[in-house]
């Protein structure tokens, strides 16, 4: 995990988040750093990507409960069922 991260940093890369889990790596960079990060995976002998995306992370989450929580589920699935909803970015601790 430190070497991963050691070698992003020396790659000019903004190094946000490392894990590793299962003999898998989560990596969280800038979107910015997004493709950089990605060569110096590879560069590190990491070449299959379970997933490989940009996608919006939350700085601060919020907690809902009963009557809120349940109006905010009813919208993620009615989001869901729409076929012109193709992802849904929010804050809200499930």
């Amino acid at each position: 995990e430190e070497e991963l991260e050691e070698a992003l940093v020396f790659g000019d890369v903004d190094v946000k988040e490392v894990s590793l889990e299962e003999g898998k790596a989560e990596v969280v960079t800038e979107p910015s750093d997004f493709e950089k990060a990605k060569e110096i995976l590879k560069g590190l002998g990491i070449t299959e990507f379970d997933v490989s995306e940009i996608r919006m992370l939350a700085n601060e989450r919020i907690t809902l409960e009963g009557e809120d929580l349940r109006k905010f589920k009813d919208l993620l699935d009615a989001l869901d069922d729409c076929e012109d909803v193709q992802n849904v970015y929010h804050n809200v601790e499930l």
